[in-house]
């Protein structure tokens, strides 16, 4: 689970800072949609904190011994990237190279966290 938690801390980290920092740049990258709105920008912004949160979790929580909560939070958050992300190509139609490799890495991360709890 080490390596699992620890893997994702760094993802969702170095995604979560770019959206802190750069969402104008980032969400744009990733949905292939412009970021123009003073309100999306906050909106990112707040998802950018949100998702750094996550990963210092994960982080915190790599050493300790019982943390199948926080793997079990992960999945919902896995998979509802990947409903989102599905649904928002197809309701929006919206296309990005770099979005399938988000739903890739989620599929990836997800299908590890459930080998991982059916492990314990």
């Amino acid at each position: 689970m080490k390596a699992f938690l620890s893997l994702t801390a760094i993802l969702e980290g170095i995604t979560g800072l770019a959206l802190i920092l750069v969402p104008t740049f980032i969400v744009p990258l990733l949905l292939s949609t412009p970021l123009e709105e003073t309100g999306g920008i906050i909106a990112a912004r707040i998802a950018g904190i949100a998702i750094a949160s996550l990963a210092l979790a994960c982080w915190f929580s790599k050493n300790n011994k019982n943390n199948s909560g926080i793997v079990k939070s992960l999945l919902f958050y896995n998979f509802a990237i990947i409903a989102i992300f599905i649904y928002a190509v197809m309701i929006y139609e919206l296309t990005s190279q770099f979005l399938g490799l988000v739903v890739v890495a989620h599929i990836g991360l997800g299908f590890w966290g459930v080998i991982l709890l059916k492990k314990k």
